[in-house]
């Protein structure tokens, strides 16, 4: 914008700031990206679970174990000198269940997630993220989702991603790739963040 004033002979130049939050970032996930969502998804479902029932079930399973060695000294199978040597095997084999579960679990849902990326057509399927002053909408060929600011749960600026969360689990994932630089990727999670804040204290 130019503002003159011919008769004392000045004129004034005003650029107007660069919009921060860009209009709209339009991408396709990778495979990766798709795995790395699922990942972030099942950790918040995870922390949004009722961690009494966690350490309650835990301790159930402590007891119970240290029970049953009890109880197998009582009836005669264990002898007094091996209840240390039984206990220990059973704690041990109980806890290299747990991890080996996890790791099943894991494959399991890696297996799941490359099967859902090819079988739908992932890997073509390009989404359009537009921002405002008011929300963000997200949408592709076949789906729509506004979320206005103050309905945004949290945001999370990992560097090489970012995670906005709506809806308790729900969120949209944002690699740095789809930024221009990594000034552009800053600012713009600097902006999304006051947004966020601004929509909590309005």
């Amino acid at each position: 914008m130019r503002c003159a004033c011919p008769r004392d002979g000045w004129s004034l130049t005003v650029t107007e700031a660069p919009r921060i939050i860009p209009d709209k970032l339009s991408m396709t996930y990778t495979e990766a990206e798709m795995w790395a969502y699922y990942q972030f998804a099942a950790a918040r479902q995870k922390l949004a679970m009722d961690e009494n029932t966690f350490w309650a079930a835990l301790c159930i399973a402590i007891f119970g174990l240290g029970g049953l060695v009890v109880l197998a000294h009582y009836v005669g199978w264990v002898q007094t000198s091996e209840i240390r040597v039984v206990a220990f095997t059973t704690y041990a084999a109980f806890t290299a269940g747990v991890i080996a579960y996890h790791i099943l679990t894991r494959i399991h849902y890696r297996q799941a997630a490359t099967r859902f990326y090819g079988n739908t057509g992932q890997g073509q399927k390009s989404w359009d993220f537009s921002f405002d002053d008011a929300g963000f909408t997200f949408k592709s060929d076949t789906s729509e989702t506004r979320v206005p600011w103050h309905g945004v749960n949290a945001f999370e600026d990992r560097g090489s991603t970012m995670l906005i969360w709506f809806e308790g689990t729900q969120l949209i994932f944002l690699p740095a790739r789809v930024f221009r630089d990594e000034n552009s990727r800053k600012n713009f999670a600097a902006a999304v963040a006051n947004s966020v804040k601004a929509a909590k204290k309005a």
